[in-house]
């Protein structure tokens, strides 16, 4: 309980020290900028934290951490004291206090929610959980930047990744909360930060509270029409929902079923690809960068939300004395970087998505193309380039990355593929999602669009008999084109060969079938509008629909990664467009048709079969709510103790004895087995770790991490220790760590698959260390653990 009230009251002073500088650029708002503020104080005071480190002002460490804070402070007495920004605040003003309370309990029960949930099961193992941990403990541990790799001592960690880990590095610094419980923080602050910004987004386009917080609910706590599916199949078993290798349990109650909810099937309904969701990734518990990044995507939103309510081109703002519109640019960059550096997919998309608002906003209030457009245009994106430019090359590990050619540049992380045996670079698509799959995923936000198009057109059309005729015609077309999926069902698990012919287009490629109308009709609505919310949303919609052609048309190193990597940005885009066209169905309807109540009942039952998945995926990973542990906690490691008490015990010592980043050799191991956990829960590097990470991430051949692998084995092994003192100090090796791996591997390293490695140490090798005290101290024995330090000293003396 202690850490949870200790993070969220610092959380609550970074926001508060960000709020004025939020406050200052963000007027536009509602809320003022208060929403974005829990976002910025964290990477405010990170990114100073880390130039100083970078530019060796100072050791990254607690006392730069409380600088940077301090620096903030400082810019507060400046605006507060001498700029007086908060004189014009009505401080009788019952709105904007009732905004402020009304986004508090927001933040504060959503976080709540979610450390609850995830304390019911907050062990930090399997997937790529352990990976996360691992690199979130050495940044903790660093004083210098890049730090060494955790899993590669040999080589340091790359920049182009671990930005989020570092803000949760930085929080558990500054809170003094231990890493295996500021993760399962950090899981749940991640959501809570995307719930108050969408909650912000949708508030300034609506005015209204209770489509803010069905935003919320919608984007980050529901799933989509696949959970409805299974709880369905688990009462009428033998239902084919044509979801390419789903088979729901068979027999047992229905109680039993949901013990085995098959939750991770959501994320996986189109054809080869990831596309998880807030939830979903929630649930899953890795803290990796499309998931980390998804605060940041809503961030850049709001910050647009903010420049386009000024009403005012970019040129007009710019021609202001104090205008707001180049530190907001500004922070708008420093967001795209940083969610850059968080996943690096998001830049192209977030910069395309700035360009089109900032040049749609300046085409509506000129009323055409004039040369002031296309200046400003071009001012802002040259602003938003450069400032991101400046970020980018702030990272040491980037620059040296930029003489490399572009493949090289982006990240090597998949580890599956699918239909394809070998990483495919940059290409094009050649598979295509079925609008039936995109239906399963996304239902709720593709009616509520439909719904409000078709309502505009057959209202504003002034022919009505002739909207209504060409309306039925439409939904015929798409309807045959949504029923041809099932009669060759099978094609669309197979790459399809690109043909310019009308049967390629209309009954292969089916998403263009929905989204040319839609970017046709929202460009069409959007010159003949003067609703500037309404504007904004249809942006947003074009933006989403270009966003799915380019999923659906590019392949860059695997659609099975590219679109989990990209596909979270379209969960919120959608999410708002479609909260802000049901809020604009019900207001222009008030029900008083008998199509408006069943459009809205519709919605409604979609939206409660939305919430099938959190409901079950919930019960199913927390046992019905019953706790792993004796009691509720979020002590990620806690389970060790159970599992593992002697390397628990020897954990807990080394990261409360052993400072810095010195190299630790453990034994090897691959991923998702139990090896590399004394890097993984201290932090410290280790030769190597994950085998099959490391050949993806750095591209290491697998010759060389081979050899490696068997010098690590030859050290534990051999009886000749000017052998193993010669290996030893190849890899600069300060401890070495002998616990129930090294000593019982094949017993203990057991795979996903089940499979158990042939492997084992000499008992004989393992002796040789007790033999040469002058060369090996032994600073920690205990049961089944022995560690040692290598007494560099005396040997580089004899």
């Amino acid at each position: 309980m202690l850490p949870l009230i200790t993070w969220y009251i610092f959380i609550q002073l970074l926001s508060i020290t960000a709020f004025p500088i939020c406050f200052t650029i963000f007027k536009n708002l509602k809320d003022k900028g208060y929403a974005i503020s829990k976002i910025m104080g964290a990477v405010f005071v990170t990114y100073i934290s880390y130039i100083l480190s970078v530019i060796k002002m100072s050791e990254f460490g607690v006392r730069t951490i409380f600088l940077s804070w301090l620096i903030l402070l400082l810019i507060d007495v400046y605006l507060v004291y001498f700029k007086r920004i908060f004189k014009k605040i009505n401080l009788n003003d019952g709105t904007f206090w009732k905004i402020i309370l009304t986004t508090e309990i927001v933040f504060l029960s959503t976080f709540l929610i979610f450390c609850f949930i995830r304390s019911f099961y907050p062990g930090i193992y399997g997937g790529e959980s352990v990976y996360d941990l691992a690199y979130t403990n050495t940044l903790k541990r660093t004083d210098t930047f890049p730090p060494k790799h955790t899993w590669f001592s040999t080589a340091n960690l790359d920049n182009y990744y671990y930005s989020g880990h570092l803000i949760i590095a930085v929080l558990s610094i500054l809170t003094n909360v231990p890493t295996h419980y500021a993760y399962n923080l950090a899981l749940a602050l991640n959501m809570s930060l995307l719930s108050v910004i969408c909650f912000s987004i949708v508030f300034n386009l609506t005015k209204k509270f209770k489509y803010a917080i069905f935003a919320v609910i919608l984007i980050v706590f529901c799933g989509n029409l696949m959970g409805l599916f299974e709880a369905v199949s688990y009462l009428k078993p033998g239902i084919n929902w044509y979801i390419d290798n789903y088979y729901p349990p068979q027999g047992g109650s229905f109680l039993s079923k949901i013990r085995s909810y098959n939750w991770w099937w959501p994320s996986r309904i189109i054809p080869g690809a990831i596309h998880e969701f807030p939830f979903w990734s929630f649930i899953w518990g890795d803290l990796h960068g499309h998931f980390l990044a998804l605060p940041f995507r809503a961030a850049v939103i709001l910050i647009l939300v903010s420049i386009f309510n000024s009403r005012k081109t970019t040129f007009q703002l710019l021609k202001k004395k104090r205008n707001f519109i180049i530190p907001a640019l500004l922070i708008l960059s420093l967001m795209i970087g940083f969610s850059m550096t968080i996943n690096i997919y998001d830049y192209p998309f977030l910069l395309l998505l700035s360009g089109i608002l900032l040049f749609f906003n300046d085409l509506k209030i000129s009323k055409g193309i004039k040369p002031n457009i296309i200046f400003s245009f071009l001012a802002s994106i040259l602003i938003v380039f450069l400032s991101f430019i400046s970020f980018f090359l702030i990272n040491s590990q980037m620059i040296q990355r930029l003489n490399s050619p572009i493949l090289e540049i982006l990240p090597h992380d998949q580890n599956q593929y699918i239909n394809t045996t070998e990483r495919t670079g940059i290409g094009l698509e050649i598979f295509k999602t079925s609008l039936y799959h995109f239906f399963v995923v996304f239902s709720l936000q593709i009616l509520a669009i439909l719904a409000f198009i078709f309502d505009d057109i057959y209202k504003n059309f002034r022919f009505k008999k002739l909207a209504l005729f060409l309306l039925i015609i439409y939904l015929i077309f798409l309807s045959v084109v949504f029923l041809n999926f099932f009669r060759r069902y099978e094609e669309f698990y197979l790459p399809m060969k690109p043909e310019l012919n009308i049967k390629y287009f209309i009954f292969d490629f089916q998403l263009l079938a929905l989204i040319l109308p839609t970017i046709t009709w929202s460009l069409f609505k959007f010159l003949r509008t003067e609703n500037r919310e309404l504007s904004f949303i249809l942006i947003l919609l074009i933006f989403s629909c270009l966003y799915i052609l380019i999923c659906e048309l590019v392949n860059l190193e695997g659609r099975y990664v590219f679109m989990n990597k990209v596909y979270g940005t379209l969960y919120i885009t959608l999410g708002i467009i479609s909260t802000y066209f049901i809020y604009l169905i019900i207001k222009r309807t008030k029900f008083r048709s008998i199509l408006s109540k069943v459009s809205i009942m519709v919605f409604f039952i979609i939206f409660l079969s939305y919430l099938v998945f959190p409901i079950f995926s919930t019960l199913q990973k927390t046992n019905l709510l019953t706790p792993q542990e004796e009691k509720l906690t979020l002590n990620g490691i806690k389970f060790l103790n159970r599992t593992h008490p002697n390397d628990y015990k020897a954990i807990k010592w080394i990261n409360k004895n052993i400072e810095g980043t010195p190299t630790i050799l453990e034994a090897p191991g691959r991923p998702y087995q139990y090896t590399s956990r004394v890097s993984v829960y201290t932090g410290l590097p280790t030769v190597l770790g994950s085998t099959d990470h490391m050949e993806l991430h750095l591209a290491i051949e697998r010759g060389l991490i081979d050899q490696i692998w068997r010098e690590m084995d030859e050290i534990y092994n051999t009886n000749d220790n000017i052998e193993a003192l010669d290996l030893l100090e190849k890899y600069e090796i300060d401890y070495i760590y002998i616990g129930e791996l090294e000593k019982y591997y094949n017993e203990l390293n057991i795979d996903f698959r089940g499979s158990i490695e042939d492997k084992s140490y000499s008992p004989e090798g393992l002796k040789k260390f007790s033999k040469y005290p002058e060369h090996y101290t032994l600073i920690y024995n205990h049961s089944d653990v022995q560690i040692y330090e290598v007494n560099w000293e005396n040997i580089l003396s004899e």
